[in-house]
């Protein structure tokens, strides 16, 4: 509703967005363990919360189809690795049951995106939709700061 109503792009627009970030996303989730290996799982998230701050940014400012599809395309590459590095950061909590952390994860995505959906009509209806895309970027903060705040010890010299 964003591009079409307040951006005012064609009613394809949505479609365009959603491919975009589709394909970039399945590029980066196959990516993710090279990510892993060569700068290591916390690392990773780190820059990831970052890279969807901005990304979000972005997206509340988009004015034109081009860059639409740009801001879909990092859409996709954040969320791509978000998801991937997500599962893995919880499973490596608990070592022993990746099952029961694999739920936990998918259970809280599940409660999260429920619960988002009213919260996106309020806000929306009270201000607008560029007001929902921007405390999404306050809440990529939040996730920043719990992850820094969760940062696991620095290794001793042996």
């Amino acid at each position: 509703m964003f591009y079409v109503q307040e951006v005012g792009l064609p009613g394809s627009a949505p479609g365009f967005a959603f491919s975009v970030k589709t394909f970039v996303e399945v590029f980066a989730i196959f990516s993710t363990p090279w990510v892993i290996a060569r700068i290591g799982m916390w690392r990773a998230l780190l820059a990831v919360t970052g890279l969807a701050i901005v990304t979000i940014q972005l997206l509340a400012m988009v004015q034109s189809f081009g860059q639409m599809l740009a801001a879909a395309a990092l859409e996709g590459l954040y969320y791509g690795f978000y998801a991937s590095l997500g599962i893995s950061y919880v499973q490596s909590f608990a070592k022993a049951m990746p099952a029961r952390a694999t739920a936990l994860y998918w259970n809280t995505l599940m409660v999260s995106g429920v619960m988002a959906g009213p919260a996106v009509g309020l806000i929306a209806q009270a201000y607008d939709f560029q007001t929902v895309i921007r405390s999404a970027s306050v809440m990529a903060v939040v996730a920043g700061a719990v992850l820094m705040a969760g940062r696991p010890p620095r290794r001793q010299p042996v």
